[in-house]
């Protein structure tokens, strides 16, 4: 009971630095939005979060999956004290990232132009493409030492890698370039995140390298690849969904709407996904503590943990939706005067996530506790929907039918995923 009452304590002292971090993590980011939405307008803004939205293709391709799936191995190897395949589990990630990012530089400087001018008709997108895709590999190595740190219950120092760091040197070279150039080249914001994404991969390295010297001495563990590759190919999957799932929206815009009408509308998406830090906080605690819980057949515990997170998230969410609907003038008008037309959009966006943040880490969970497979079918199924609801919406809509359609298929999700998970855990009690 003791031991019980000591752990309650440590996941909910994670949990708290945790969200505090994130938090600082989306001031930041919400600092690097302000300053490119002031200083670059709504169509330089709209630019550049198109090519984040092709660089994020890529990123996903490269990443293949390794993100949740180094987390749940690392975890469970770190609880065997098999730290042999810890090291095999970081450089097989490592190569295999290196390899699919070098593929992904190559692709898009061969079909920059193509994208740019045949499919956005953006000429000016072409430049920011080939500068950002060097970001592939940079981020790809965050993801992977940050995860490794999480897996080995170094929460904090993983959470400062994906979080933190890429945003606070981002705003650090957007203040220098505002202070000192007068001319407006959107092509800079790129050129920032590029060197904010280098520079946060070289203090990742430093960390987990501080870190990796002490996995000496474990028990001989194999690591087995075929298995490791397997849930990778099925995280990436959903992460690949995941992202139709909430970027298909500003790639459809791109394609039928203005620069500024992306802009405008990916700031008022932006402004919505705040609330997502909580959820993201609570996961990187949940996730590796219920892959070792699953992995002892402690499911009891795992059902009292979630039962836990849901009262209080409830809570989170709702005094959330009741900030962005009755203050969501006020909130626009820091990003400029361009961007007060996206009201009807924050509200509509602020009840998906609503939805998002009350339904837990149930995603999180299942994926943890061997239902990957569910997890991926779920989202592609919704990915799908919100596929053909974007195409039905915005031509008719604009930017208020987008985010309609994602928010309906967030929330389709989410509920499909919570009463899932609801169904799986109740045969435990």
């Amino acid at each position: 009971m003791e031991m019980n009452r000591i752990k309650k304590r440590t996941i909910f002292s994670l949990g708290t630095v945790s969200f505090g971090i994130k938090i600082v993590g989306a001031v930041l980011s919400f600092l690097v939005s302000i300053i490119i939405a002031r200083y670059f307008h709504a169509e330089g803004t709209g630019l550049y979060s198109l090519a984040n939205s092709v660089l994020n293709i890529f990123v996903i391709l490269s990443a293949f999956g390794f993100e949740n799936s180094i987390i749940k191995f690392a975890s469970i190897y770190y609880e065997q004290k098999g730290y042999a395949a810890i090291r095999q589990l970081e450089k097989y990630s490592l190569l295999i990232s290196a390899s699919l990012s070098c593929l992904s530089f190559f692709i898009i400087l061969v079909f920059a132009k193509k994208i740019s001018v045949e499919i956005f008709q953006k000429p000016n997108l072409e430049g920011m493409l080939q500068i950002i895709v060097l970001a592939v590999f940079p981020i790809c190595g965050i993801r992977i030492f940050s995860s490794l740190l999480k897996g080995v219950g170094r929460i904090k120092e993983g959470l400062l890698l994906e979080t933190i760091f890429p945003s606070l040197f981002n705003a650090g070279f957007l203040i220098i370039y505002c202070i000192f150039q007068k001319t407006r080249a959107v092509t800079f914001t790129v050129n920032s995140f590029l060197l904010a994404n280098i520079a946060a991969c070289f203090c990742a390295v430093f960390l987990w390298k501080r870190f990796h010297s002490s996995l000496e001495n474990g028990k001989n563990i194999d690591f087995i690849r075929q298995t490791f590759l397997k849930t990778s190919f099925n995280l990436m999957l959903v992460s690949a969904t995941n992202y139709i799932l909430t970027t298909t929206d500003t790639l459809m815009l791109g394609y039928w709407n203005t620069e500024m009408e992306v802009g405008i509308y990916n700031i008022a998406m932006k402004i919505t996904t705040v609330s997502s830090m909580l959820l993201i906080a609570v996961n990187a605690v949940i996730g590796p503590h219920c892959a070792t819980l699953y992995a002892k057949r402690e499911m009891r515990d795992i059902i009292k943990i979630y039962e836990r997170c849901l009262k209080k998230m409830f809570i989170c969410a709702i005094a959330f939706l009741v900030i962005c609907v009755f203050l969501r003038k006020v909130i626009l008008g820091y990003f400029g005067p361009d961007f007060l037309s996206g009201e009807k959009v924050l509200v509509v966006a602020a009840v998906g996530q609503f939805v998002v943040l009350s339904t837990g880490p149930a995603a999180t969970i299942l994926m943890m506790i061997g239902y990957e497979k569910m997890h991926r079918n779920n989202t592609i199924g919704c990915a799908l929907i919100n596929i053909i609801l974007n195409i039905i919406l915005i031509p008719r809509w604009g930017i208020l039918g987008a985010a309609v359609a994602t928010t309906i298929s967030l929330i389709i999700k989410n509920l499909i995923a919570v009463t899932y998970l609801r169904a799986v855990l109740k045969k435990y009690r």
